[in-house]
């Protein structure tokens, strides 16, 4: 059988810097993580926007794949990237992968906490008021994202590592628009 990741053109699908070279490469990492990361808190703390964060990342991400890939290899993605070097056996610049893309959503983070302030940061927290327990939810392991949904505000969305998830409760989670009227 042959060995198709192992050809040339394929190159195990390693993440290395383009042509312009590692300092380049390391600065365009940085950049993307930094547009994406500043992108997604932007829009999923804006009331009426929330719900497209995802369409919005995404078309970063295409744009980042056509345009950036030629510069660093567009990785943003330090596990994605190892996993690639380690079956290639391809360690070229690896550093920049697990640097740049840390840095850049450092700054990011402090860009819009610095513009919007902590006040402007959305919470998922299901009660603020008192330390009464209201119940306990039983969630999906690994956990990336969840919002309030359907028209009473009474579903949890969970996006985890192997799906959506939909969870209907007794109570009304706070959802970004309700934050806003506050």
């Amino acid at each position: 059988m042959v060995n198709v990741l192992g050809h040339p053109a394929v190159n195990y699908v390693a993440t290395v810097p383009g042509n312009t070279g590692v300092a380049v490469a390391f600065g365009a990492e940085i950049i993307i993580t930094f547009v994406l990361m500043l992108t997604v808190l932007a829009i999923s703390n804006h009331a009426r926007l929330s719900r497209f964060t995802g369409l919005f990342a995404g078309a970063l991400v295409a744009t980042f794949i056509i345009f950036e890939a030629p510069i660093s290899g567009m990785s943003m993605n330090p596990a994605r990237t190892f996993a690639a070097a380690f079956s290639g056996n391809i360690w070229t610049a690896i550093w920049i992968y697990f640097t740049a893309p840390l840095i850049g959503m450092l700054l990011a983070a402090e860009a819009y906490l610095r513009h919007a302030g902590v006040h402007k940061i959305f919470c998922a927290k299901l009660h603020h008021h008192n330390d009464k327990h209201l119940g306990t939810i039983i969630a999906p392991p690994h956990i990336h994202n969840m919002a309030w949904g359907d028209e009473d505000g009474k579903t949890l969305y969970l996006c985890a590592r192997h799906g959506l998830y939909k969870i209907r409760l007794n109570i009304a989670g706070v959802r970004p628009r309700e934050m806003t009227k506050q």
